[in-house]
């Protein structure tokens, strides 16, 4: 396995300066919540592995009963995905998928802290020969993934298996931002921004597997919008 952590001491004077001033406005009060729950989180991240996640599947059922407009959102998209179900089994799906989501925000957690060594006993990679394949070409190879809630558990799986590059979204929230992105460059060989075509070009012209999860998200003309399902 190879992976390359961020050595800032590297950087330039006035990078290394910027990067502090950046830092520092995180302290300020509108930041305090997103803190507070980052602890939380991360305390509870210390509890076992099956604890975490009935936690999480309990967060998530709870989010299901106040999150109305997401509700609604999960269940047009099942009534359009798998019209062959009858109410009661979407309605099934839907609660399932909120317990899912609450566990992927305690799996978050476990990829920013958690060591490899511990990770390797919940993750199983499948599949591996098809990427050797690719790689032999000499030309890279993009893994193209759902855009699932385990996606950042699998891409933090990939980069125990091999150097892979990643490719993100920046969040909204500037420090979930800055924090995913500094958590990403302590395992992927590169983190790329999804604006940055350049860099996933010289990623494959390398000969890197890359990892992109196409986004939910619309960005006016960053993005295609392609048939769902």
């Amino acid at each position: 396995m190879s992976s390359r952590s961020t050595d800032f001491s590297q950087d330039p004077p006035a990078s290394r300066n910027s990067r502090a001033r950046l830092a520092s406005r995180f302290y300020a009060p509108r930041f305090w919540p997103t803190w507070v729950g980052l602890g939380v989180i991360r305390l509870l991240g210390l509890l076992p592995y099956r604890a975490q996640m009935a936690m999480g599947e309990a967060f998530g059922r709870i989010a299901y009963c106040f999150a109305r407009r997401e509700r609604h959102v999960a269940n047009v998209n099942i009534s359009l995905c798998l019209p062959e179900l009858d109410a009661r089994a979407r309605g099934r799906l839907v609660r399932e998928h909120f317990g899912s989501l609450g566990c992927a925000l305690f799996e978050t957690a476990l990829v920013w802290w958690a060591s490899d060594r511990y990770l390797r006993a919940f993750v199983r990679l499948e599949g591996l020969e098809h990427l050797e394949g690719a790689l032999a070409g000499g030309r890279g190879a993009i893994l193209l993934s759902a855009h699932f809630t385990t996606l950042e558990m699998g891409a933090r799986a990939l980069c125990m298996n091999g150097t892979t590059a990643i490719m993100y979204q920046t969040p909204r929230n500037a420090l979930i931002a800055e924090l995913s992105l500094r958590g990403r460059a302590r395992h992927a060989e590169r983190a790329i921004s999804s604006e940055s075509v350049r860099e996933l070009l010289q990623s494959l012209k390398g000969n890197l597997p890359v990892w992109y999860a196409p986004d939910q998200r619309d960005e006016g003309r960053a993005g295609e919008w392609v048939p769902f399902f």
